[in-house]
């Protein structure tokens, strides 16, 4: 199956960007779980998700990240959602640790 999501991963030592664009439905949603664990190279980096490029986030595709982001924050120092669909990605604050937050703004995409 063909995903319609496409993920642009920038990483240094303290941040792990993930550019997301297209749909999020439950296959693309694994997909992004499944850049997260390849990509997360150290406890100590904050993972930064870029939805702006988002067009559609299905309720499959957000439960199904929902489902794995406690395990996801649990191994990271911090999680940051950002863009223009980061209360649809994440509809609870409880799902981000007190250390980790959804924020309104980042700087731009890393170049």
């Amino acid at each position: 199956m063909e995903s319609g999501l496409q993920i642009s991963v920038h990483r240094n030592e303290s941040n792990l960007h993930l550019k997301l664009v297209g749909d999020l439905d439950g296959h693309s949603a694994h997909e992004l779980v499944g850049a997260i664990n390849e990509n997360l190279l150290t406890p100590t980096q904050t993972l930064i998700i870029h939805t702006s490029g988002l067009k559609n986030i299905e309720p499959l595709g957000r439960s199904v990240f929902q489902t794995y982001l406690p395990a996801i924050k649990n191994r990271l120092s911090g999680v940051v959602i950002t863009g223009n669909h980061k209360k649809a990605l994440v509809t609870s604050q409880a799902l981000i640790s007190s250390q980790s937050y959804v924020k309104p703004n980042v700087t731009s995409w890393p170049r």
